[in-house]
């Protein structure tokens, strides 16, 4: 049996049916997760959160993100979301909501990767 707990469902209206998903157990959500940026079609391109997305702090209350918050529902949230080093050049992918450049207090942007995809980009 499939569990789901604490995920995002959304599906665009564009896109057809949500498939009767109304009745879904506590803490799923089928909103717009509003991520960072979206490509010329509108399909995401970088799904990391804007600081306006509905998914910030509103997964898991068992897991705190790495600034100590309830964590955010997505890849970026979660005790383990400042671990992301996809192109393996030491830099971890930023983890809060919002842009690179638009770093909380705590955290230092120059210490995460603007470009978790690119090597050569820290």
């Amino acid at each position: 049996m499939l569990t789901l707990a604490y995920s995002d469902l959304y599906n665009p209206a564009a896109l057809g049916s949500n498939h009767n998903l109304e009745s879904l157990p506590a803490g799923n959500l089928t909103v717009d997760p509003l991520f960072v940026a979206y490509d010329v079609e509108g399909i995401p391109s970088d799904y990391h959160l804007t600081g306006a997305s509905p998914l910030v702090n509103a997964g898991d209350p068992a897991r705190l993100d790495p600034d100590g918050s309830r964590s955010d529902m997505g890849a970026y949230g979660g005790s383990d979301a400042g671990g992301w080093d996809l192109d393996r050049d030491g830099y971890p992918d930023w983890c809060w909501p919002g842009t690179h450049a638009q770093a909380p207090t705590g955290f230092d942007a120059a210490e995460f990767d603007a470009d978790d995809l690119d090597s050569s980009i820290h």
